[in-house]
């Protein structure tokens, strides 16, 4: 097997023009639209809540019982992106009301009785365009 060991990836024609062959060989997806710009894993139910890992995050903030603000390292290009969370149990829904550019806002509530109310884990991750 061969290995490719390189520091940095830039694309012949343009820097982001850099293309993956799908696995039937007939579609291609660009490389720089595939990346997550932000992930994190928190544990929202401690004072204060916890980060366990994240990528792209300065800080995350408690907003409140069930709320869960994600600060942005490196701001979005607008407020039209992807995000996507999972919570560590299966009685809860996120929402995201009002993406920015700069915070993302994770509002987790029970599916029984429709409260507010934190988890014990979080993953949140988004796709888009940085800014």
């Amino acid at each position: 097997m061969s290995e490719i060991k390189v520091d940095k990836i830039s694309g012949k024609t343009s820097v982001n023009a850099i293309t993956v062959t799908g696995e039937n060989g007939s579609t291609q997806t660009s490389l720089q639209q595939g990346l997550a710009k932000m992930w994190a894993n928190c544990i929202p139910n401690t004072s204060p809540q916890q980060l366990s890992d994240s990528f792209n995050v300065t800080s995350l903030a408690d907003g409140g019982d069930g709320i869960s603000q994600f600060s942005f390292t490196n701001s979005m290009n607008n407020a039209v992106y992807s995000g996507l969370a999972t919570i560590g149990s299966t009685n809860r829904f996120p929402v995201n009301d009002t993406p920015t550019t700069e915070i993302l806002t994770i509002d987790i509530y029970s599916v029984s009785g429709q409260t507010a109310n934190d988890t014990a884990m979080l993953n949140v991750s988004v796709h888009g365009d940085l800014a």
